[in-house]
């Protein structure tokens, strides 16, 4: 009984299958039917306002997408507690604290657990330097904190690295 049920499944599928294609040939030879009506002059308007209207509506839906993605954006809360631990220990490096290192090894697990790719990527070339001693560490911590804003929903469009950067170093001079 079983296997006559799965026949008629995959009959009744292949009959909708091929009335489905059979209605689409139908619908495009009735539109090639009505364009030899139509002059050289006018099917071309048509074919081209066609296109406008494909192309815009593929704008718009491609921005309701992305924008209804964006709301989405749910953050983990270990991702967030993890991000405000990492800006303590950028204001570590700001104050010239030694714990600077040890507080980012201890950091270690939890970025490779919850943090997104490209914060991740940008923190492995953070702690490089620090093992290698590059004095760009400021610039680099910096764009850890870019690639976490980033990976929070803001886009960083109009954000100066240097300015950032000047005033973390100066906070710290002064404070």
């Amino acid at each position: 009984m079983k296997q006559f049920t799965n026949f008629l499944l995959v009959l009744a599928s292949l009959v909708l299958m091929f009335l489905v294609i059979w209605a689409f040939y139908l619908g495009v030879t009735f539109v090639i039917n009505q364009f030899e009506f139509f002059d050289a002059r006018e099917t071309a308007i048509v074919t081209v306002s066609s296109l406008v209207v494909l192309m815009s509506s593929l704008i718009i839906a491609t921005a309701i997408r992305s924008s209804i993605q964006k709301g989405d954006k749910k953050i983990h809360p270990m991702k967030a507690e993890l991000y405000s631990r990492y800006v303590s220990t950028y204001d570590l490096l700001k104050n010239s604290s030694e714990n600077f290192d040890s507080e980012l090894i201890r950091m270690n697990r939890q970025m490779i657990l919850w943090a997104g790719d490209d914060v991740l990527n940008e923190y492995g070339r953070l702690l490089s330097m620090l093992e290698k001693g590059d004095d760009k560490i400021y610039r680099q911590a910096t764009n850890v904190l870019l690639e976490i804003r980033k990976d929070l929903g803001h886009n960083n469009r109009g954000v100066n690295i240097e300015l950032i950067s000047d005033s973390t170093i100066s906070e710290s001079q002064s404070g």
